[in-house]
């Protein structure tokens, strides 16, 4: 350590050797983490039984559920780099309780923990009708990953750089650099993958580019749809649109389009809300 405070070489051998250490600590974890899912989930099948879908799965303690299609809520499907490696994805839904003391409450469960990509449009006709047709897709505003881009640079990049500046002093400048590149390039991709469209049964939205994350919603489950300018919106002449399910009890699962002009933000809410109001609804 006295090479890092004191005027000596940088000890680039122990950093290299500390960032391969938690490295493999963390490799380690995301093993454990994947054989526990494996014996978890062993032998994961799904059948539909009438109007519900029975979920059986499990190599110690074997389970067996059942899932309403009525009552499911909201779909997200996701896909990180090993899945599209293995053209697989994930998916889970998200279902709220049918009586009136279950009203408030939601709960996600697996529809398939692993499934191949190709199987996936059959998937999804069976839980929302049309869901898996050909969608034209809209974008937001490019102008967004400038907002990223500056957001990150006093969240992330200054923090860090500035403890890297105070503790190696010019040495670490290549901190600051290498973090603002990355930032650059994240902002822009992140972005970039923020897409949304509708269809006359279900809204879908999609976010992330090193794991994505696709969210549908079917249109007779909204409860409620937002729309919202904070002080950066209105500079740049931006607003979101949040859209809520029934029973919405977890933050990831909200559809929160970000990034979006004025005009396109006031007419998908007015859309929504319009479809939503015509739409009689049924836990």
């Amino acid at each position: 350590m006295r090479g890092v405070f004191e005027d000596a070489a940088f000890p680039i051998w122990q950093v290299l050797i500390g960032i391969v250490g938690f490295g493999l600590v963390l490799a380690l974890f995301r093993m454990l983490s994947a054989f526990w899912t494996f014996v978890t989930y062993y032998g994961f099948t799904v059948t539909r039984s009438g109007d519900d879908l029975r979920c059986e799965y499990g190599l110690l303690t074997r389970v067996a559920s059942t899932i309403p299609l009525h009552r499911i809520q909201e779909v997200v499907i996701r896909e990180g780099p090993w899945h599209r490696w293995s053209q697989r994805v994930s998916i889970a839904v998200q279902t709220a309780g049918g009586t009136a003391a279950e009203e408030a409450s939601t709960r996600r469960a697996w529809l398939a923990p692993l499934v191949k990509r190709a199987d996936l449009p059959r998937l999804l006709d069976i839980v929302i009708a049309g869901a898996s047709s050909d969608p034209t897709w809209h974008g937001v505003q490019s102008r967004g990953a400038r907002r990223e881009f500056v957001g990150s640079l006093f969240l992330i990049v200054a923090p860090i750089s500035g403890a890297a500046l105070y503790f190696l002093q010019w040495r670490g400048l290549w901190i600051f650099g290498l973090l603002a590149a990355w930032m650059a390039v994240h902002a822009r991709r992140t972005v970039a993958a923020i897409r949304w469209t509708t269809s006359n049964s279900v809204i879908q939205f999609t976010s992330g580019w090193i794991w994505r994350k696709l969210l549908l919603a079917p249109l007779g489950k909204i409860q409620a749809v937002s729309r919202h300018e904070s002080p950066f919106d209105r500079r740049h002449r931006m607003a979101s649109v949040f859209v809520d399910t029934a029973g919405r009890a977890r933050v990831d699962y909200s559809i929160r389009i970000p990034y979006l002009s004025r005009r396109d933000a006031d007419v998908l809410a007015d859309d929504l809300a319009a479809t939503a109001a015509r739409t009689t609804f049924r836990w």
